[in-house]
């Protein structure tokens, strides 16, 4: 006999499809019911663990649910009734949990199978989204954690070890790069002086040098920081850095980009570093040259086609002042 009229999962359920978990713990929440509210949280942008439409997400569950009720001993009329019993519905992730759990409460009262707030139960396994729910609705159950072994984190990062030669793979690979905002990337670029001389790197394969520089990494705490790094990562210096300061944050012509909607927007920094220091090509200068060029000498021809509108705003402001 069911416990209550209407249950309620939360789940955002973002897997190649429904694990184990996730069957397991919508069949327990319909064993404890009359109906079932699957609530489907989503993020307003996609992510790499915010990928799958709510839609697609929908019918991956009605599939495989109906894989589970359709034995050897039902008929497809209760395969029906049963899936009959679940409703769902979508929930934007706000990042504000009494928001959230007000949103929650909405969706709920306007779930067809609603009635009264007693008769509806919340329902969970561990670290589920009844311990962080501050509504109105105050049964709340929690089923033995369903552990497979293969969790939708785990099956996310299988995914992303191989590309497949299988058209459906390659469409969707499209689908992804092509439904993603416009992005500007983040990126640092360092123009290192020593003494009277700018140090340049040149990469393999290229004929003109450029700043020494990279993508910013999501890790650091500051661009700052991310200078610092390239500069120690791709010249081996490891001396005393002088006078870090930033120039300006302009979008970079990068030929990567060229027929994209995306872009790079760098932040240009200037330092000094001490004179005599070794430096060393690693990293992406491995294999290249780090140069010492006199301030004096340098001109837009020394650099790589993306790179000489950096060196101008460089000299613009000073930079290469005596």
């Amino acid at each position: 006999m069911s416990n209550y009229k209407l249950g309620v999962v939360v789940g955002k359920f973002q897997a190649p499809e429904p694990t184990e978990s996730h069957i397991a713990l919508i069949t327990s929440a319909l064993n404890s019911a009359n109906s079932v509210l699957v609530v489907i949280g989503s993020n307003s942008i996609k992510t790499e663990i915010d990928l799958i439409p709510y839609e697609v997400r929908v019918e991956l569950l009605i599939r495989a649910l109906y894989n589970v009720f359709n034995t050897p001993k039902s008929t497809m009329g209760d395969v029906i009734r049963t899936i009959s019993r679940i409703e769902f519905t979508e929930l934007v992730d706000v990042h504000d949990v009494p928001k959230w759990s007000k949103m929650l409460d909405e969706k709920i009262k306007n779930c067809k199978y609603y009635t009264t707030p007693d008769e509806v139960g919340l329902m969970g396994g561990r670290d589920s989204f009844i311990d962080h729910y501050f509504g109105e609705f105050n049964n709340k159950v929690r089923f033995q954690y369903f552990n497979d072994g293969i969790s939708a984190t785990n099956m996310r990062q299988q995914c992303s070890t191989v590309f497949l030669p299988d058209p459906m793979f390659i469409k969707g690979a499209f689908y992804l790069a092509n439904n993603q905002y416009p992005t500007a990337y983040q990126t640092v670029d360092a123009c290192i002086l020593v003494g009277d001389g700018v140090l340049l790197g040149r990469k393999p394969n290229q004929d003109k040098f450029r700043f020494i520089g990279g993508f910013s990494d999501p890790d650091s705490e500051s661009l700052e920081e991310d200078a610092l790094r390239e500069v120690q990562e791709e010249t081996g210096y490891t001396g005393s850095i002088d006078n870090l300061r930033y120039i300006f944050g302009p979008r970079v012509n990068d030929p990567r980009y060229k027929k994209s909607k995306h872009c790079i927007k760098t932040a240009l920094f200037v330092l000094e570093a001490e004179v005599g220091s070794n430096f060393i090509p690693l990293d992406d200068m491995k294999g290249g040259e780090l140069r010492l060029f006199s301030k004096s000498d340098l001109t837009e021809d020394h650099f790589m086609p993306e790179h000489k509108a950096l060196f101008n705003i460089y000299k613009k402001n000073g930079v290469f002042d005596a």
